[in-house]
């Protein structure tokens, strides 16, 4: 199976079950985004209730997609966040083809990325993130998007930036 057979089946299995399977954009966004992308080249350690730091077989993509959060920096306890969780919120905000979306907490950028097909490109994220090393990750992860703007911040700077 293709890795982008991998992706579809994931976002419709990841919007069915925050029952938002209608959001066919949602479901685009999700399908279209490799998630691989973000997670860095050392081997992934999915964060589950029953292994809080399971060392997964390989890097075989494919076990990414599912609603598994991965360990970005298990020491620090940082990971990549819930795919059911976020999908659960873009689809509750619904963002608007060509609207402005702040994404505070960007990580690696996973997320952010999706927001970005969501708005499109006559749309704008700006993907806030305070941990100056994820910060410039998600910088690096982001530039096939041009309507992503990182900014390295604390709540302070945003107000000051935004505003």
């Amino acid at each position: 199976m293709k890795i982008s057979e991998v992706r579809r089946l994931y976002a419709r299995q990841i919007l069915a079950m925050v029952g938002a399977d209608s959001d066919k954009m949602l479901e685009k966004a999700f399908a279209t985004v490799s998630r691989e992308h973000f997670l860095g080249d050392r081997p992934w350690h999915a964060v589950t209730p029953w292994a809080p730091h399971l060392r997964l077989p390989n890097k075989d993509p494919s076990l990414i997609y599912q609603d598994v959060v991965i360990s970005l920096d298990p020491k620090r306890g940082v990971n990549n966040g819930s795919p059911s969780l976020h999908a659960w919120l873009m689809h509750r905000v619904g963002p608007l083809r060509g609207a402005p979306v702040v994404h505070v907490g960007a990580g690696t950028g996973y997320f952010s990325a999706i927001l970005a097909e969501l708005v499109g490109k006559d749309g704008r994220v700006l993907a806030i993130e305070y941990d100056r090393s994820l910060a410039k990750l998600a910088e690096k992860n982001l530039r096939l998007w041009r309507n992503v703007e990182v900014l390295n911040a604390d709540g302070k700077d945003c107000a000051n930036s935004i505003g």
